[in-house]
């Protein structure tokens, strides 16, 4: 029996070894968070960063939350806020365009307003107007306040001047004629010359380009085209 297997028994020291070792294992010795530890068990850790675990998870859930909405949010208004900064300008031909109207226009050009009486207006200087409009009118005839002209254009009325002014128009001249017969109390004016090259007539002709006569009727009227005579009809 020498040769076969031999089976070892435990002595009855080993024995109580062996049960106390295991009893131990298993036997509650500590208390962590209303749960028994048993020895040869890791707790799980019930703290994270000094915070409980579900206390920890929904703080970081909320800080995450908060900075993806405050990004959109910055981002909205950055977006909005250059757009509120951008110029907001004209385009710069329409200005140029409407310097270039006002300093290449004959027309008198506008002042500034005042309380009491309105706009005001400048006319340009007769030794910078070339050329002004002196046709007559289709049917030839003019009238002022009281009197009525008959028109007759590019001709001369040579002689005669009662005075001379500057006029921008015919009707100024004319008006300018029963104005003298109305101050005068008499038919002194009867018949006005007004020549359309107006700074060169007013600065070579005793700065006038509007002459008044004395005299009417087409024996007085010459073929040379010098402006446009309007005789007073009689009355």
């Amino acid at each position: 029996m020498a040769d076969a297997p031999q089976v070892a028994y435990p002595q009855r020291g080993d024995l109580e070894h062996t049960a106390i070792s295991h009893a131990s294992l298993y036997s509650p010795h500590k208390e962590a968070g209303g749960q028994h530890i048993y020895a040869g068990m890791v707790p799980k850790p019930s703290h994270v960063c000094g915070l409980r675990r579900r206390t920890f998870w929904s703080v970081l859930a909320i800080v995450m939350a908060v900075a993806v909405l405050g990004g959109s949010v910055g981002g909205s208004y950055a977006v909005r806020k250059k757009e509120c900064n951008a110029p907001s300008t004209l385009p710069p031909t329409v200005t140029v365009i409407h310097t270039a109207l006002v300093q290449s226009s004959s027309l008198p050009t506008p002042a500034s307003p005042t309380a009491s009486n309105g706009p005001m207006y400048t006319p340009l200087a007769p030794d910078i107007v070339g050329l002004i409009d002196n046709a007559c009118p289709t049917s030839n005839t003019l009238r002022s306040d009281t009197d009525t002209y008959t028109c007759y254009g590019e001709q001369d009325l040579p002689g005669y001047d009662a005075s001379g002014l500057v006029a921008y128009t015919l009707q100024q001249c004319i008006d300018a004629c029963s104005t003298m017969n109305y101050v005068a109390k008499k038919t002194t004016c009867r018949a006005v010359l007004l020549n359309n090259r107006l700074s060169s007539t007013y600065s070579s002709n005793h700065r006038a380009n509007c002459w008044l006569k004395t005299v009417a009727g087409s024996a007085y009227l010459s073929t040379q085209p010098i402006g446009t005579v309007a005789m007073l009809e009689v009355r």
